[in-house]
């Protein structure tokens, strides 16, 4: 499974290469990273995108624009500093208000802001869509960065190990006031720290093709983590895909999976988090792709571990004031036998 790692890192090394100087372009955010926040005094988690961080960057003025945009704000040189105009409401006050910012801060440093006004770094045309990707990168390591992550999370059970549990991801979640999510790509996707595939299942109350069908619960994959590693380069998940409407529709569960999910969500009334072994028939592939007979093949068996966690969550979405409260339930698949 191709992931921005195979195809935007390599370019964008290529692309900057006179900026970055010979540093991968990881090395580069994970190292400005640490530089930006002990500029400012911060050491722990969670960051707090402080009046003192922005002037560091020369930030002087922070706005809110309501509307749909295709980005995460912009960035616009006044006559003193950059003034950082977001596309999010800021009655939503929650965290992607502040990814967004996070994102405007990543942008400052492809500008010399020594003097002013500032003087490019970069020549990458306006919305080019490896630096947009670049920024958004920047802001996920400015809130959970590595060297963090890591002292962090060797206080909790290593994956795989006895006693270890998803509520892991629950407790980070908080420790860097961070959905989950952001925890979880940092830790698997890249840092490789947990060599795992992650997937979460959504449910929500759909209508059949016909209007006199009933409504009924509805079981959908709509996100996933992966190692960008070679060992995944045969993996392929669907990810959904956006309708005429511009809404995405996501894999739905179907069949066996449908029904391991049904008793899993039975198991978590009493115990949300816990693990079990499945066979790797369970899978189909209009809902998980090759992921049956990938896990079948590295782990040289037909019945892997699992650990479950199953929740009502709470997730703000971007773009959203306010958030959508689903049950979900999320499957941790170890890429190797514990």
């Amino acid at each position: 499974m191709h992931l921005p790692h195979k195809t935007v890192i390599p370019r964008l090394e290529h692309t900057l290469s006179n900026f970055l100087k010979g540093v991968s372009l990881k090395d580069w955010v994970e190292d400005t990273v640490i530089r930006l926040l002990k500029s400012v005094g911060q050491n722990s988690p969670p960051v707090e995108l402080s009046g003192k961080l922005l002037n560091e960057r020369r930030i002087i003025t922070v706005k809110y624009e309501l509307g749909l945009h295709p980005v995460w704000g912009r960035l616009a040189i006044g006559n003193v500093g950059f003034t950082a105009v977001l596309f999010i409401p800021r009655s939503s006050h929650g965290f992607w208000s502040r990814f967004a910012l996070a994102h405007e801060i990543a942008h400052t440093l492809f500008y010399d802001i020594r003097n002013w006004p500032p003087v490019r770094l970069i020549y990458l045309e306006p919305g080019n869509r490896d630096l947009e990707w670049l920024c958004g990168y920047f802001a996920k390591c400015l809130f959970v960065p590595d060297i963090w992550l890591r002292n962090i999370i060797e206080c909790y059970p290593r994956l795989g190990s006895e006693g270890f549990s998803l509520t892991v991801l629950d407790q980070l979640e908080k420790t860097f006031s961070v959905p989950w999510r952001i925890v979880a790509e940092r830790l698997v996707e890249d840092l490789l720290l947990w060599n795992c595939i992650i997937l979460q299942f959504t449910m929500s109350s759909e209508t059949g093709k016909s209007s006199d069908e009933k409504t009924k619960p509805v079981w959908r994959l709509d996100w996933r983590t992966i190692p960008s590693e070679e060992e995944t380069e045969t993996l392929f998940i669907p990810v959904g895909r956006r309708m005429k409407e511009g809404i995405m529709k996501f894999p739905r569960a179907k069949g066996a999976i449908a029904e391991l999910i049904g008793e899993c969500v039975q198991s978590g009334q009493n115990t949300p988090a816990f693990q079990r072994k499945i066979p790797c028939k369970i899978f189909n592939s209009q809902t998980t792709g090759n992921l049956g007979k990938f896990l079948s093949e590295i782990l040289g068996s037909h019945e892997i571990l699992v650990y479950i966690h199953c929740k009502g969550s709470s997730q703000e979405q971007i773009f959203d004031c306010g958030q959508t409260r689903q049950q979900s339930i999320t499957m941790c698949f170890p890429m190797k036998q514990p």
